[in-house]
């Protein structure tokens, strides 16, 4: 469910409207999908795995929203050169830093 929230850096960022979509219907489908899972989860008070795997979604997906407001906030300003340096930036570093802390996750409690 995050990778679809990426989706936005590969739209033009002057598309703020299909970003905005994107990023908060994935923001919400992460809420549910986590609400549904939980439901029938039992109640423990220490994190779980599933807990921290769904922090680290939330994250992800609150980052790339971050980044769309960051990409039209320069496009706006006319820095359109830092816009897409930091759209081409997000494609490589989001992707590769959610790999790398589920790995560290997965290792932490299956290690």
């Amino acid at each position: 469910m995050v990778i679809p929230s990426w989706t936005v850096f590969w739209l033009d960022p002057s598309e703020l409207s299909a970003q905005a979509t994107i990023s908060v219907t994935t923001i919400l489908t992460v809420i549910a999908f986590a609400f549904a899972i939980q439901a029938n989860l039992p109640k423990v008070s220490y994190l779980t795995f599933i807990d921290v795997f769904f922090l680290i979604c939330y994250l992800f997906v609150f980052l790339t929203a971050l980044e769309i407001a960051a990409v039209h906030t320069a496009g706006r300003s006319g820095k359109i050169a830092r816009a897409r340096r930091l759209t081409r930036l997000s494609r490589i570093v989001l992707p590769a830093t959610f790999v790398t802390l589920n790995v560290l996750l997965m290792a932490y409690y299956f290690g």
